[in-house]
């Protein structure tokens, strides 16, 4: 059964390589000139570039990154991040909309001691697929913004931001209150 997941992720994400190479093609032959028509085409661009690296569930490819990479090193600074990004309200409009909280505790986390091995893992999978889908799609929105029009290069950072960032720092600060939670004076997890 893992095969056959591991041969459907990757069958996925050459489609969407593909599906990306074809909508970049287009958005620079002929870039949409209407606000809604560019708004669709930059959320297609970050969904595209962003569902290749669901393939990080299927392949250990979060490992490329090095594990300092995943670190949390200065955590006041990065609190102090999160509280002017306002992470907390991105995270409430998560769970309101597209993230239901079984859905979280169903894959991310078992509830158990165990569950926070896994748990750390499953947030730097998920990291290094926002990371890399925002570093690629950054890169793509500078030569869209230089080979067609700036407004669809501003639209798709904009997405980018949503789609990509502000996920990558919830992982961040899932990782840090793990951190925080295995660090606590008189507790061991595991």
């Amino acid at each position: 059964m893992k095969v056959i997941q591991k041969l459907l992720h990757i069958v996925f994400s050459s489609f969407l390589v593909w599906q990306t190479i074809m909508l970049i093609e287009r958005l620079i032959n002929n870039p949409p000139t209407e606000f809604l028509s560019s708004l669709q085409e930059a959320v297609f661009v970050n969904l595209f570039v962003t569902g290749i690296f669901t393939i990080v569930y299927s392949f250990p490819v979060y490992k490329i990154l090095p594990t300092a990479y995943y670190q949390i090193k200065k955590s006041e600074r990065l609190k102090s991040i999160l509280k002017t990004i306002r992470i907390d309200l991105f995270k409430k409009l998560l769970t309101a909309t597209i993230w239901k909280k079984n859905q979280n505790k169903k894959y991310f986390f078992t509830g158990s001691r165990n569950g926070f091995d896994h748990l750390e893992i499953a947030t730097m999978k998920s990291e290094f697929g926002h990371f890399a889908g925002f570093c690629i799609v950054m890169t793509l929105t500078i030569f869209i913004g230089i080979r067609t029009n700036y407004i669809i290069a501003i639209m798709i950072l904009i997405v980018n931001i949503i789609f990509n960032f502000y996920p990558l720092m919830l992982q961040r600060s899932h990782r840090l209150r793990l951190n925080e939670i295995k660090h606590r004076p008189g507790k061991k997890l595991g």
